[in-house]
């Protein structure tokens, strides 16, 4: 079993703690990794300017865990592996001395990835390591590894902290095989002359769960029915024509497929035969299947003989 690292309440110390069992899920198998020097994510002083990132539904799980709760639709709105902005702070003058307070009231020898340029280096070789590895490293560390790397210390950041410069939120998603990632960052941007720099103030990268609350199931091109939820539990299914077919109950979820029962008949065991009947609904695209005895295959479910795919939302 992995073992997580939940950083509470300012991503400080660390706590391990078991995943669900029942879970095959992505976001499940793995946890957020976090590094804030200057606790300026959530800060009294600066905390509540970057509330865009609300949108990707940043929240502790039952566990603690940060995990971004997102769905397809807000995913779609996002070009994978470029980097957006969420939001930006322009700092007054008030603003840079209060920056610069916090910067140097930290008295140790803590060192931050300085850049030139409008962006950071390309995260695509660190995303595809967390994939293969199933564990989520430092951001941090990875761009301090390599060969452009250049740190400054806090007091040589002190003295690039003026008014005018910019605290800037931004995020980039990448995805592998239906797993996804955020990797937020919070970074100082000033010009100096013809030249920007910009330094990397914190970074968190965690999994992404992909909150899916309605499949729309077609039979070639037409749509012909569509599983909606109304509470996390039960879903309505649809015909096309927005008649209802039956309650569902979803039992399971992994990253390929979301699984209902017909409300209500079946037993905890697994619903063994007969009034039981199962549909499993993918995720990405794919058919949807039903079968009524635990040991047969799962089949086109009925009434779309041309075959399935979904939609999500």
């Amino acid at each position: 079993m992995w073992a997580r690292c939940v950083c509470l309440p300012v991503i400080a110390a660390c706590l391990l703690i078991a995943p669900a069992a029942w879970s095959e899920q992505w976001h499940d198998a793995v946890t957020f990794n976090c590094r804030d020097p200057l606790v300026i994510r959530n800060s009294g002083v600066f905390g509540g300017r970057f509330s865009a990132s609300n949108r990707l539904g940043i929240l502790p799980d039952a566990r603690g865990a940060l995990v971004p709760q997102v769905s397809p639709g807000i995913l779609r709105e996002y070009k994978l592996g470029d980097q957006f902005e969420l939001s930006a702070v322009k700092l007054s003058a008030s603003d840079a001395q209060s920056l610069r307070d916090v910067v140097l009231k930290r008295a140790d020898n803590t060192r931050f990835l300085f850049v030139f340029g409008k962006f950071l280096p390309p995260a695509a070789d660190f995303a595809k390591s967390i994939f293969v590895q199933k564990a989520i490293s430092s951001y941090f560390s990875y761009l301090s590894s390599l060969a452009s790397a250049r740190t400054i210390s806090l007091e040589t950041l002190s003295e690039f902290i003026v008014a005018g410069g910019a605290l800037e939120n931004r995020g980039a998603i990448y995805e592998d095989a239906g797993r996804y990632i955020l990797v937020e960052t919070i970074e100082y941007a000033v010009s100096v002359g013809d030249e920007l720099r910009r330094t990397l103030l914190f970074d968190c990268t965690y999994p992404i769960k992909v909150r899916i609350g309605k499949v729309s199931v077609f039979d070639g091109p037409a749509l012909r029915f569509v599983f909606e939820e109304r509470d996390r539990v039960t879903w309505f299914w649809k015909r096309s024509d927005g008649s209802l077919v039956t309650y569902l109950q979803l039992y399971a979820e992994d990253d390929d497929y979301l699984y209902f029962e017909k409300y209500g008949t079946c037993t905890p065991e697994f619903k063994v035969e007969g009034t039981c009947m199962v549909v499993r609904a993918s995720k990405r695209g794919g058919e949807v299947n039903d079968k009524f005895n635990k040991d047969a295959e799962w089949s086109n479910i009925s009434g779309t003989p041309l075959g399935t795919r979904t939609v999500t939302e």
